[in-house]
């Protein structure tokens, strides 16, 4: 079976559940939803009704202790559901990404702010390249933070919470 070649992100009847004490307690279940590129979809609800479980799944960074007992995940085309860490680690951060709640919890207050946009920037190439500096300025003017090769020398405690998310 294969997906609808438009869509970014195509989820059908997933069913993801975590297992503790010998149970498995479904968090998910039977969800379809799809997002074609350009498109802007929220996923809203009460804490704990499977948010971040929806996310994670999508992302392939669920815990062990979690598991998709149901459904299948495509992403830009490519069936994740079961895929290898490999075939995951490919469509994070090219192709899917999230920004957390709270963004303090996500940047290292001992790292730069473009330190840390680096590290993500190579390990999607797989090693340090010339441009890099560069794309990191570009990046932070893209997504409409003002003075770029500045806030790319700064610590997170000196952005705003906006920026920083």
């Amino acid at each position: 079976m294969t997906t609808d070649n438009n869509l970014l992100i195509d989820v059908r009847q997933l069913s993801v559940g975590y297992r503790s004490g010998g149970q498995t307690l479904l968090a998910v279940q039977r969800l379809s939803l799809s997002m074609a590129q350009g498109e802007t979809v929220a996923i809203v609800g009460e804490s704990g009704s499977g948010k971040s479980t929806l996310a994670n799944a999508i992302l392939g960074l669920l815990p062990e202790h979690a598991q998709i007992s149901a459904g299948q995940l495509w992403v830009d085309g490519n069936e994740l559901t079961h895929a290898s860490e490999r075939q995951k680690r490919l469509q994070r951060g090219r192709t899917v990404g999230l920004v957390p709640q709270d963004p303090m919890v996500s940047l290292n207050p001992t790292l730069r702010i473009g330190q840390q946009i680096a590290e993500a920037l190579i390990l999607a190439k797989g090693k340090r390249y010339p441009g890099v500096d560069a794309d990191i300025v570009e990046l932070l003017q893209q997504v409409g933070i003002d003075k770029p090769v500045l806030r790319a020398r700064q610590y997170p405690h000196e952005l705003s919470g906006g920026m920083r998310q």
